[in-house]
C-alpha cells in the first residue's frame, strides 16, 4: 500500500479537525470557568491538590507533544497536500492524534483546575470528538 489516494477526492487539509479541537478547548474552559463563578468548592479535594496538579502538568506536556509530533515529526500537513494517507510510525496505530493529545491536553487543564466535578469534562469532549469524527466520515462516504 502506497498511502495514495489517487482514485478519491482529494484529502481534506483541515476539514472537521478545528471544530473538534476548539469545541474541546471551549467546553474546558467553559466548565473550569463556570465552576470558579459557581463556587464549586465543595467539589475540590485538597488531599488530592498536588497530585492532580502534577499528574494534570504530565498530561498537558503529553498532550502538545503527541499534537506537535502528529503534526510536524509525521509531516502531516505537507502528506496531505501531496494527497497520501499517513500509515506508517504512530499513525499505523492511532489515526487521530492530534485530536487525542488535545483530548489528553483539555484533560491536563482540568485535572490542575483540582475541582472533582470537573472530571466530567474530558468524557464530555470525547463524546464531542467521536459524534463530530463519526458525522464526517459518514459525510464523506455517502
Amino acid at each position: 500500500m502506497n498511502g495514495r489516494n489517487d482514485d478519491k477526492e482529494h484529502l481534506s487539509l483541515f476539514g472537521v479537525g478545528p471544530i473538534i479541537v476548539y469545541g474541546q478547548f471551549v467546553i474546558t474552559a467553559a466548565a473550569i470557568v463556570l465552576s470558579y463563578l459557581m463556587k464549586w468548592d465543595f467539589a475540590k479535594n485538597e488531599v488530592l491538590s498536588i497530585p492532580l496538579k502534577v499528574l494534570g502538568v504530565f498530561l498537558i506536556i503529553f498532550g502538545f507533544y503527541l499534537d506537535i509530533s502528529a503534526k510536524y515529526k509525521s509531516k502531516l500537513f505537507d502528506r496531505v497536500a501531496e494527497n497520501k494517507l499517513i500509515t506508517d510510525g504512530v499513525y499505523a496505530i492511532v489515526r487521530n492524534l492530534v485530536y487525542g493529545g488535545m483530548l489528553i491536553v483539555c484533560t491536563g487543564t482540568v485535572m490542575i483546575a483540582n475541582n472533582l466535578l470537573l472530571l466530567i469534562i474530558p468524557f464530555i469532549c470525547w463524546v464531542w470528538l467521536i459524534y463530530l469524527a463519526f458525522v464526517n466520515i459518514k459525510k464523506s462516504l455517502l
